[in-house]
């Protein structure tokens, strides 16, 4: 997992409006009901959509300031209530669990979760990252059967990528710089088609998802190429006039807001009511 820094975040929160309107631009649709088409759901007018927590953890690498402030901003802006525990890893996730949290999110340097509370269920950032991405793509299209797709990057997010372009019946071409890593997947998919190089898998598709770190150059694209971009840091190389192409990419808006409303979803279908709550009282501290 790519780990933030602070100046790809810093401007997020503020701009959730902002990235509405691209959105709407760029695929007909807010950052809500995107998410909630992403995964399945019905964007609801009535009722309230339940409390999520957002747990800040310090271990690894520690806290990447400004990291769940966005996150709750992401899910409230999506019109889910949501809040930052005052407490930081257990004591965090104790205060969320005892405050009625129905969904509850937390990242260290190996996963980004959110734990459904009610179904007792998890999704991950990898999952809903290339969920987001992958439907960003189809959204744009309309539909993706039998049209190539290159994938550029097969680790996690890409790699979730290609089982889903898989299952949507596109043609998916990839690179990566780990030979090994490409062959695995070739051999999972029949049909896939492996390139020795980004210029060689843009040339074959106008269709692609970045799912890796490395610098796309405009000169590889083909006219009009839509490039679904999950990959950090964003690095188009390009003219000053790249509009003839449509780039769907942001820091953290789109994989978060799909994560919430996948961990959502799981309580559609769930039946039980919420686990009773601990007495504060009887919480040692």
């Amino acid at each position: 997992m790519t780990r933030l820094t602070p100046v790809m975040i810093d401007n997020v929160a503020s701009s959730l409006d902002g990235r509405d309107e691209s959105l709407r631009s760029e695929l007909g649709v807010d950052l809500q009901m995107f998410a909630f088409e992403a995964t399945g759901l019905t964007p609801q007018n009535d009722g309230e959509l339940p409390l999520v927590a957002v747990v800040p953890m310090s271990c690894g690498k520690g806290i990447i300031n400004g990291f769940t402030e966005t996150v709750s901003a992401v899910a409230d802006h999506i019109g889910f209530r949501s809040f930052v525990t005052r407490g930081a890893n257990a004591s965090g996730l104790a205060e969320a669990y005892q405050s009625g949290a129905e969904i509850i999110m937390m990242a260290d340097d190996d996963e980004f979760i959110a734990i459904n509370v009610r179904s007792n269920q998890i999704t991950n950032n990898t999952l809903c990252t290339a969920l987001g991405y992958v439907e960003a793509l189809r959204m744009a299209e309309g539909s993706l059967w039998g049209k190539d797709v290159a994938v550029i990057g097969v680790g996690r997010v890409g790699s979730e990528s290609i089982s889903l372009l898989n299952s949507y019946g596109a043609r998916v071409h990839i690179f990566d710089n780990d030979v090994r890593r490409c062959e695995e997947i070739s051999a999972l998919y029949s049909d896939v088609v492996v390139h020795d190089s980004i210029p060689s898998a843009l040339g074959s598709c106008r269709l692609v998802v970045n799912a890796s770190p490395a610098a796309i150059r405009e000169e590889c694209l083909q006219r009009e190429s839509t490039i679904s971009w999950p990959g950090m840091p964003f690095n188009f190389l390009g003219s000053d006039n790249p509009c003839r192409h449509t780039i769907i990419h942001d820091p953290l808006e789109l994989g978060v807001a799909v994560m919430v409303a996948k961990a959502y979803s799981f309580s559609i279908s769930a039946t039980e009511p919420l686990p009773a709550q601990p007495d504060p009282l009887l919480v040692i501290h």
